[in-house]
């Protein structure tokens, strides 16, 4: 998509009106397997390249680079998405909804690998104007923060902040839509956060979990984790409280 993008920069950099459709159909030609496809694609990357430097399509490319078993993308689920316009002002959260196409779990594939993991039927379920106003803010919102958070750690390089954030955002998107396929899926959202603050105190440590007290109101049990003791398995216990706004405490 990020190739699309260069072409139809390339355009708009003179000024021109961008040929989408003339765009799609050169795709085609030059690359037989994007048929059916590369209009989708054009009418997502119309909607959410990230503005003329493509910087959500470069973030896109770049994790696509990072996996094993990329798989490949649904045209017409990215034109979908792409023609919903009240999803522009979540971008966070569509950026986790294609990172979990790309990464979608083999039961969650056709012949292997065209990702079937979120649907148009999925995407329209989202235009519920309820919807937009409570789950889309409140992800959108937790997304914000868990990425606030993680860039604070001066002592994880970007890859690894990157792969938290990422990590996190997938599980949630996995466990909004339901999809419970696979083997591994948060049945809510509390269970996501959970899951995020024991993989934070596994990469960033001990300076971490003294002080990861108030996002989300943590409690990390005191006989299973204190001050003085190791640092906390996975198995260990973590309470959720309930959900506020992150806390600006945690500098590494």
């Amino acid at each position: 998509m990020y190739r699309l993008h260069n072409r139809s920069k390339s355009y708009s950099d003179q000024g021109k009106t961008i040929p989408w459709e003339q765009i799609a159909a050169d795709a085609e030609r030059q690359k037989p397997i994007l048929k059916g496809h590369a209009k989708g694609m054009c009418d997502f990357v119309n909607s959410f390249a990230g503005g003329l430097d493509g910087k959500l399509l470069q973030k896109l490319d770049f994790y696509s680079k990072t996996l094993m078993n990329r798989r490949d993308l649904p045209g017409p689920v990215l034109g979908v998405i792409g023609k919903s316009l009240p999803l522009l002002p979540y971008h966070r959260y569509v950026s986790f909804i294609v990172m979990a196409m790309l990464a979608s779990p083999k039961e969650y594939t056709r012949d292997g690998s065209m990702s079937t993991l979120i649907t148009g039927h999925d995407i329209s379920q989202l235009m519920d104007p309820k919807k937009l106003k409570t789950k889309l803010e409140e992800a959108e919102k937790i997304f914000e923060d868990v990425e606030i958070l993680v860039r604070q750690f001066k002592q994880v390089d970007e890859h690894e902040k990157d792969k938290l954030i990422n990590d996190f955002g997938i599980d949630m998107i996995m466990s909004i839509h339901k999809k419970d396929k696979a083997k591994k899926v948060h049945s809510s959202i509390a269970d996501c956060q959970k899951d995020f603050v024991l993989k934070v105190i596994s990469v960033v440590g001990e300076l971490v979990y003294k002080e990861l007290t108030t996002w989300p109101h943590i409690v990390v049990e005191e006989q299973t984790c204190t001050a003085e003791s190791t640092k906390p398995s996975s198995s260990q216990g973590v309470t959720l409280i309930d959900y506020s706004d992150l806390i600006n405490t945690l500098q590494a």
